[in-house]
């Protein structure tokens, strides 16, 4: 998943960013879709469907490491759920 969201963002700057964003969230995400979903399939997919979405802010993104980013990341997943 993380190879095809990668290949979505042009700048190298950008691909650092989220690959910093996906690695601190993945679990998360994973947790809270698992928490709404119960087949592990629907969670796969939820899980990408967010961190796709994710990449249309990623400029908003200041600081991966924010509570806001933290906050954020929970509303877009509970959204995509």
């Amino acid at each position: 998943m993380l190879n095809f969201c990668l290949s979505m963002i042009e700048t190298e700057e950008e691909k650092d960013k989220f690959e910093e964003l996906y690695n601190k969230y993945k679990g998360i995400v994973h947790y809270i879709a698992l928490d709404y979903m119960s087949k592990e399939g629907l969670v796969e997919d939820a899980a990408q469907e967010t961190f796709i979405k994710l990449i249309r802010y990623l400029d908003k993104i200041q600081n991966i490491d924010d509570h806001k980013t933290f906050s954020f990341v929970k509303i877009v997943t509970k959204s995509v759920c």
